[in-house]
């Protein structure tokens, strides 16, 4: 499997004028999560938007994917996302599989809202949503392996294993399903422990790591991503090498209490091109935070203006 970057031309899209039709999909777990009043939410997107607001759906995570794309059909100027970075990752995917129709207008309604704080620049939800007759058009980069577009990272080796167990003690909550991704972590951190995914960059020497992470412009992009960083023209790789489990709690102390990139288990490199082996027909891989199962692929691609998105004029 090889990462390589490909650049695209902006697309010249009805989603860069001035919206006039909004649809907003929230998703319903992410509003009870968050204790969200998602009828004062609908009502309050009415009144800054107006007559150009033509509703809101609430959606089950199960209906999401299909809802989404049949919004997307209608071809409305934008979709507000009413979640988390999972919802808003669906929502991107979407508009990029049929770019120049729809923009998407991603809300922080979720935990991290790491998607939200790169267009709106916080993750204040009253805020956004007070801007939302004042946003203007913009484009998200994307990268894409098997077929599967990320927006903030991919994560090799361990990382899928623990994404896995987080999934799974969402509510509500399968407890068989629960024990399985805590027994396959636990194998998992066996094997991490042992090796993982071999990489290198731009034709470099082979390397192995036990997680390995793909960003988009850079790792602290995802970490802080209401910052600038550089232009998307490289990925960052960030490469962790664990001998032990006291190694995986020395990294943890050092990611709470200082600069993880200082870690001598960590090492980051830029490059435009990076190859991996990876041992299995259809790796389990980390994007933007979800574990998703993709093909065996052999190139990764960098899209500078994948998805159309409204934001605000200062961002």
């Amino acid at each position: 499997m090889s990462i390589a970057v490909r650049e695209s031309e902006p697309v010249e899209t009805a989603a860069l004028a001035r919206a006039r039709s909004f649809v907003a999909i929230a998703n319903r777990v992410a509003g009870t999560a968050n204790k969200l009043d998602l009828d004062a939410l609908e009502a309050q997107m009415r009144e800054v938007l107006g007559d150009r607001f033509e509703g809101m759906r609430t959606v089950d995570p199960d209906t999401l994917d299909c809802t989404v794309k049949s919004i997307v059909a209608d071809r409305p100027d934008a979709l507000i996302v009413v979640g988390g970075d999972g919802t808003a990752r669906c929502a991107a995917k979407a508009a990029m599989a049929a770019p120049g129709d729809t923009a998407i207008v991603p809300l922080p309604a979720g935990t991290m809202n790491v998607l939200p704080r790169l267009v709106f620049g916080h993750d204040d939800l009253a805020r956004a949503v007070s801007q939302l007759d004042t946003l203007e058009p913009s484009f998200l980069p994307a990268g894409v392996i098997g077929g599967e577009p990320f927006f903030l990272s991919a994560a090799f080796g361990f990382a899928a294993s623990l994404a896995r167990l987080r999934e799974s003690m969402r509510r509500p909550r399968r407890w068989p399903e629960v024990t399985a991704a805590a027994g396959a972590c636990v194998r998992a951190s066996v094997h991490a422990l042992r090796g993982g995914p071999d990489w290198r960059a731009d034709g470099g020497k082979w390397k192995r790591a036990h997680t390995l992470i793909v960003a988009l412009q850079s790792v602290s992009r995802v970490l802080a991503p209401e910052e600038d960083h550089p232009e998307p023209r490289r990925f960052e790789i960030a490469a962790l090498r664990l001998r032990s489990t006291i190694d995986a709690l020395r990294l943890g102390g050092v990611a709470l209490t200082s600069d993880w990139r200082r870690s001598k288990r960590v090492e980051i490199v830029r490059a435009g091109k990076v190859e991996l082996r990876i041992r299995s027909s259809r790796p389990l891989v980390v994007l933007d935070g979800e574990p998703i199962r993709v093909a065996r692929v052999d190139e990764v691609t960098l899209v500078q203006n994948a998805v159309p998105v409204l934001a605000p004029p200062e961002r």
